[in-house]
């Protein structure tokens, strides 16, 4: 699927009173998840263990 593909299909799965802004934040959420998606494809992720002492750091500074 493209990304307009992607997008078209977002807005569209929205109910019709959100707001643009609503659109938006949708879109960019989409996007987060498309953008990991493609890191882990390229092995760029990292194992939830990673994750853990990743977060434990940013949380204990």
């Amino acid at each position: 699927m493209s990304d307009k593909q992607l997008a078209l299909k977002t807005i569209q799965e929205l109910p019709d009173d959100t707001t643009f802004s609503q659109i938006v934040r949708e879109i960019a959420f989409v996007t987060g998840v498309e953008d990991a998606r493609e890191e882990l494809r390229e092995g760029k992720g990292m194992t939830s263990d990673e994750a853990k002492k990743f977060l434990k750091k940013c949380i204990t500074k």
